[in-house]
């Protein structure tokens, strides 16, 4: 959508529209595309300022550019830091390439140190090539809380916005997105958003937060439909608080965090509790529909999603990672270590290898750990035993019956909203929330007369290219076994015509 010229928009998502209700906290979503963009966008070209733009009877600040060193004008990217309490919207792209001279090499000033506290919307819109140096292993107010946005606080909504090609870099609480989510007063929320750039810190890092932190049961932070493809880096060496609390999405989640139908691709190093996703799950939080397929390197409490998780009754649930994981102890293909947690309707594939305390699900876990219906696939594990869950073979990890036996709202069936969907003897189970239709499609062909009967193909394109892989594949990378076959009246055609090229698969 673009709106131009003197055009204003009013976007009501909360409110009634004909036969759709009101949704309370109804907000703006642009989907994603099967290859992790944005599928819709809103434009304002050549426009910033306020009297243009408002969200659910909100005004909101349009930003069409990057800005400049120090500014504070509220118009411009780096001039949100004029006001921290502002609702502000992306109008289009913004390429933050001149920041890596910014500042003197520490380039992009973080947005509110003490607590950005409005409302963000990219409206599907990137910020590419974001610098932010901050490296070090000091950890005061020059070098920690590092990310677009330093920290968030009281409320804050951050949506719809993709972090492209970045190098953000920090000592303690360091993100793609933010450095700390601070829940103060009211619930933050960050959805529909994504982080490809690198991020590297030493105590609490993530792929798009760093530690959401301080809350209780009406107070935290949300995070859903996100993820990160970028490597994540938390291995600088030696002792007390370095190198730890690293994650794929979040290094430390913390006090009610929710994080739902959210996932990991990229590879995620650190020294202790280390996990695919998330470093830790603490003190009454819960990861639902989500899953990992990246590699994870550690030394203590490393695993697959979750390094460790433990305290106040965590919850993890429809969840998976087919990463490989390695570590030294408490080393697991889904959790590295935990406690008073809850895991149900979860599994593991990926390689796990360590020094002791090493499980194929999990690494190790105390007597308040309950594990149901969970899973891990001893022949891609390399692992016999878990401290928790069932192993099972490749085979029967590809087999429907081993999942519906164990109650899992899983079938093998298109388009039926079952959480789960495997296809029978060539995948693991699929969270079907990110799954995309794939059409494919014959290619164009020509053939000189010669008398013989045509047969075959020239080749097919597919729609659908999950995580830019060459071929349409499952999460991770390995792409999916099937059957090609053309058909169509050109198959055993002779004369000389037009015909029709036909392409299945299975």
């Amino acid at each position: 959508m673009t709106a131009s010229g003197s055009a204003k928009l009013v976007m009501n998502p909360a409110t009634a529209n004909g036969g759709d209700p009101a949704v309370s906290g109804g907000a703006v979503k642009c989907g994603f595309n099967p290859n992790g963009s944005f599928r819709g966008r809103v434009d304002f070209p050549g426009r910033s300022g306020t009297g243009f733009l408002a969200i659910n009877s909100i005004g909101y600040t349009v930003i069409n550019s990057l800005g400049a060193v120090g500014s504070t004008t509220k118009t411009d990217l780096q001039g949100m830091n004029g006001d921290l309490t502002g609702h502000y919207a992306l109008g289009s792209d913004i390429d933050a390439s001149a920041t890596p001279g910014w500042n003197g090499g520490k380039g992009f000033t973080p947005v509110g140190y003490n607590g950005f506290t409005g409302a963000f919307n990219g409206l599907g819109h990137t910020i590419k090539n974001l610098y932010i140096n901050r490296y070090s292993t000091i950890n005061n107010s020059t070098y920690n809380r590092v990310g677009l946005f330093a920290t968030i606080s009281n409320g804050a909504t951050i949506r719809n916005v993709g972090m492209v090609n970045g190098n953000i870099a920090g000592s303690y609480y360091v993100g793609g997105l933010v450095g700390w989510s601070n829940q103060g007063v009211g619930i933050n929320v960050i959805a529909n958003s994504y982080n490809t750039g690198t991020v590297k810190g030493v105590y609490c890092t993530g792929g798009l937060v760093g530690i959401s932190y301080y809350g209780g049961v009406n107070s935290y932070t949300i995070i859903t439909d996100s993820y990160n493809t970028g490597v994540i880096d938390g291995t600088t060496g030696g002792n007390g608080q370095i190198g730890g609390y690293v994650g794929g999405l979040v290094g430390a989640p913390e006090h009610y965090n929710k994080i739902t139908n959210s996932y990991n691709i990229g590879e995620v190093k650190g020294t202790y509790l280390v996990g695919g996703l998330l470093g830790i799950l603490y003190d009454g939080s819960i990861l639902t529909n989500s899953y990992n397929t990246g590699k994870v390197t550690g030394s203590l409490s490393v695993g697959g999603l979750v390094g460790a998780s433990f305290t106040n009754s965590n919850k993890i649930t429809n969840s998976y990672s087919i990463g490989s994981v390695t570590g030294t102890d408490s080393v697991g293909g889904l959790v590295g270590g935990a406690s008073n947690t809850n895991i149900t309707n979860t599994y593991s594939a990926g390689k796990v290898t360590g020094v002791s305390n090493v499980g194929g699900l999990i690494g190790s876990k105390d007597s308040t750990v309950t594990v149901n219906n969970s899973f891990w696939d001893k022949d891609t594990s390399g692992q016999a035993t878990s401290a928790g869950g069932t192993g099972k073979t490749m085979a029967e990890m590809k087999t429907l019956s081993t999942f519906t036996n164990a109650g899992w709202d899983i079938d093998n069936q298109g388009g039926t909203g079952k959480i789960w969907r495997i296809y029978e003897g060539e995948t693991y189970p699929l969270l079907r929330y990110w799954l995309r239709p794939l059409t494919v499609t014959a290619k164009n062909d020509s053939k000189t007369y010669n008398g013989l009967a045509y047969s075959g193909g020239n080749g097919v394109t597919y729609n659908c290219f999950i995580n830019n892989d060459p071929l349409p594949s499952q999460p991770g990378g390995t792409p999916l076994e099937g059957i090609l076959t053309y058909g169509g009246d050109s198959q055993g055609a002779k004369n000389v015509g037009s015909y029709a090229i036909t392409a299945r698969a299975r």
